[in-house]
């Protein structure tokens, strides 16, 4: 998939997930939630890892759709939603055209002023763009969305998921949709997963 993305650019799809994983970049920055420098490392997304970005002890998997779509989470593999190793939040940012939001370009402005005298983490930054396939004259990266909703789940062991254990072991592969409608139980707001981060409960 990673190869692919090099070969023929970003798709539309892929532009927009881009996009919320660096919505959720900029506010771990502004929140100070981790270093710039840990950060950088754990946005593990474009490392083709299960999970979009690692904080310490808490994972964050980033799902951005257009607020036009239907309010679903496409999980796109069994390990996805594991949280055997590290407790898990889903970000699921729903997203609008608008000629006053945010574009790739803007957001990738945003990260710079925090990490450009990080020469090292700037960088692996780049490195990691250029790895998903931006590029950084492409038409699109200026195209503006508003974020209409970042909506957090956190997923427990009662979240709704397929995992390799709870499968039966003849199946390898799944990919599965998510109805927000029946999550309400699980969305939890950003000083929550703030405290997660930070080793509270």
């Amino acid at each position: 998939l990673l190869e692919e993305r090099k070969r023929h650019g970003l798709s539309f799809s892929q532009q927009l997930g881009l996009l919320g994983e660096l919505y959720v970049l900029v506010w771990v920055l502004e929140r100070d939630l981790v270093s710039a420098e840990t950060l950088v490392r754990g946005w593990r997304g474009p490392d083709g890892d299960a999970r979009d970005i690692n904080l310490g002890a808490t994972s964050v998997e980033v799902k951005a759709t257009l607020g036009t779509t239907k309010n679903v989470l496409t999980i796109s593999a069994l390990d996805q939603l594991d949280t055997e190793a590290r407790q898990l939040v889903i970000s699921h940012c729903r997203f609008s055209h608008s000629d006053n939001g945010d574009s790739l370009r803007s957001l990738i402005s945003g990260i710079e002023t925090v990490l450009g005298h990080l020469t090292t983490a700037w960088s692996v930054f780049w490195r990691k763009l250029y790895q998903v396939g931006f590029d950084p004259d492409a038409e699109y990266v200026d195209n503006s969305y508003e974020l209409l909703k970042n909506t957090l789940y956190e997923v427990s062991e009662s979240f709704p998921r397929l995992t390799a254990d709870n499968v039966d072991p003849a199946i390898r592969k799944a990919k599965y949709e998510v109805d927000c409608v029946g999550l309400d139980c699980y969305i939890i707001d950003e000083d929550k997963l703030e405290a997660m981060v930070h080793g509270g409960n």
